[in-house]
């Protein structure tokens, strides 16, 4: 029909990475003392990502006033990283041995489903247009070293938005809009592997971590002539469950450096 359009759209993406580095001390015989800190290395970090993006959109007219937009969306994203360490020491710089500490091989699956709808009603001077957005994020970690349990995570999150427009004159214009956004912790975040090597300190990440959440909300006002311009307005966005890094000293005396969500972020 006129006006009504359906789209489809795919889009595949990959990023294979291949590194080599050696780091490597010489010339030291004249030092009493070396720093056992002081160590050769060789490092093959080897990584993979991947990804599938699937869209289809659907806008079409109702009546004269009214426009109805809806769509789905579907993203498939795969890392894989295998990291091999070899250390040796500066005074027997050929007996290369592996380091387990710093050796990993994990594979990351994270699929997103996503859908909206939105409505636009639009009548006089006055505009409207209120949509939803719902996502859901299904995250897997395999830990393929066998160092670290595997895990899932599950997100699911509701967005709505709203935009008001009025024509208060032929050259003037007073918008209002809020709308949600999300940011969703990454591997690092939510691995609850532990880093434990320098025995005085332990980082690890979160399992349990959820979304963060923030809303957005704008007054703007435009106003324009022949010879003038002016834009001006209000912003104010506010975080109640932020993500964040912290740290905290245990039983043991041991540091330990981890993720919550507790940061609350006002801004205007």
């Amino acid at each position: 029909k006129e006006n009504e359009l359906l789209t489809f759209s795919y889009r595949f993406s990959s990023n294979p990475t291949l590194n080599r580095m050696t780091t490597e001390y010489s010339n030291l015989s004249g030092y009493a003392y070396l720093p056992p800190t002081l160590i050769n290395r060789r490092t093959r970090p080897d990584d993979d990502s991947y990804e599938h993006t699937g869209q289809i959109d659907y806008t079409t007219p109702w009546g004269k006033y009214q426009t109805f937009n809806a769509g789905a969306k579907f993203i498939a994203r795969t890392n894989e990283t295998n990291t091999m360490q070899w250390d040796a020491t500066v005074t027997a710089p050929e007996s290369w041995t592996l380091n387990e500490n710093k050796s990993r091989h994990y594979r990351h699956h994270n699929n997103i489903y996503a859908t909206y709808l939105e409505y636009t009603l639009r009548t006089g001077k006055l505009s409207a247009t209120a949509g939803l957005r719902y996502e859901y994020d299904a995250q897997s970690i395999r830990n393929l070293d066998g160092k670290s349990a595997d895990f899932d995570k599950h997100f699911s999150d509701l967005l709505p938005s709203l935009r008001l427009s009025c024509q208060m004159k032929e050259s003037e214009i007073l918008k209002l809009s809020f709308n949600s956004r999300i940011s969703r912790p990454d591997i690092k975040m939510l691995t609850p592997y532990v880093n434990h090597e320098d025995g005085i300190s332990a980082n690890y990440g979160n399992p349990y971590l959820d979304t963060e959440r923030g809303y957005n909300i704008s007054l703007e006002y435009s106003k324009f002539a022949p010879k003038l311009t002016i834009n001006t307005g209000l912003n104010g966005m506010f975080t109640g469950n932020g993500l964040t890094n912290y740290s905290f000293l245990d039983a043991d005396n041991i540091v330990n450096q981890t993720y919550d969500n507790f940061m609350h972020r006002r801004i205007v």
